[in-house]
């Protein structure tokens, strides 16, 4: 029997490696916060942010594992592990779905405070700011609810006396690239003090909680028929 091995588990017919991987850049994002928003280190283990994070990702790998073995050495109990993981990493999915949903007025919240604080240490944390900048060129958007709310940064409020003087980041632009290839840092300038209609077509005008929660709902609906395909073809996999 024809077998397809893959190393590192970096793609794998069960699809679970594809769930460690975001785990674990959510990891080195939550450092990135942990360092630019706690004045003082975490002492105890167990009182750090980041130890769930570690936790679940090192569940997805065993099940991922547990997945790539079985397969390799024809398990059966590896492979009814790997789907009862599977069944079992699914309810909680749903489970933290509904806890999400439920807890949403306070996460939109909390999301708001902290993109707040990256506008306006935007200049002053680097990590902030390449932060804010990957969100917002990600998420196509601009400022928090709006373009506008860079008018609370020190540097682009138009009272400042510096050349970002009402101006925005150059993420916000929609075409930041000069012939494609070059950056052009300077595209968001002087577009907080112009009218909407005549910036459209240069920055993005919608704030990025918005999109978040746009585009979260959007993935939602895609990745749910996903992790209820996944056990039932990892049921049919094992009985074959």
């Amino acid at each position: 029997m024809d077998k397809k091995v893959v190393v590192l588990g970096i793609r794998q017919d069960n699809g679970t490696s594809f769930i460690s991987l975001p785990i674990f850049l959510w990891i080195h994002l939550a450092t990135v916060l942990n360092e630019s928003l706690e004045s003082e280190r975490i002492t105890y283990l167990g009182s750090d942010p980041m130890l769930f994070f570690v936790l679940v990702g090192l569940v997805a790998t065993s099940i991922s594992l547990l997945g790539c073995i079985g397969a390799l050495f024809e398990s059966i109990f590896l492979l009814k592990l790997f789907t009862g993981g599977i069944m079992l990493s699914l309810v909680l999915e749903v489970l933290s779905g509904i806890v999400v949903f439920s807890l949403r007025q306070h996460i939109k919240s909390s999301l708001q405070n902290f993109l707040m604080v990256a506008m306006l240490q935007y200049q002053d944390d680097l990590d902030l700011q390449f932060i804010m900048d990957e969100i917002q060129a990600g998420l196509q958007c601009c400022g928090v609810k709006s373009y506008l709310d860079w008018k609370a940064n020190l540097y682009f409020n138009c009272t400042s006396p510096g050349v970002q003087a009402c101006g925005v980041p150059a993420s916000c632009c929609v075409n930041p690239l000069e012939n494609g290839t070059i950056l052009n840092s300077q595209c968001g300038f002087g577009t907080l003090g112009m009218e909407e209609f005549a910036v459209q077509s240069t920055i993005y005008l919608g704030g990025c909680v918005p999109h978040w929660f746009l585009y979260g709902f959007i993935l939602l609906i895609l990745l749910v028929p996903c992790f209820l395909i996944i056990p039932a073809t990892s049921s049919l996999c094992t009985c074959l």
